[in-house]
């Protein structure tokens, strides 16, 4: 259940992140959506490595590519603030 929660908080929190700060161009979003992309790149690249080194499904792997495809295009919408 413990793990349940969790993902739900972080998947919650990153679409905050995108939907209010990014898209608003808060002063304080490439703060908030830094954090939330270096926790879902973790995610993103550990969940395919832990079932790898199993051998078999891990708790996470389906979902941890799609983070993680979340996880990079916030960064490049981070990228793009900054750039401006």
């Amino acid at each position: 259940m413990r793990f349940i929660i969790a993902n739900i908080v972080l998947l919650s929190f990153g679409l905050w992140c995108w939907f209010w700060p990014v898209r608003s161009r808060w002063s304080s979003a490439t703060l908030f959506a830094s954090i939330w992309i270096g926790i879902e790149m973790i995610n993103g690249i550990g969940h395919p490595l832990w079932t790898l080194r199993q051998g078999s499904c891990t708790p996470g792997a389906a979902t941890a590519p799609v983070l993680l495809v979340l996880a990079i295009l916030l960064a490049r919408e981070v990228h793009a603030i900054k750039s401006q």
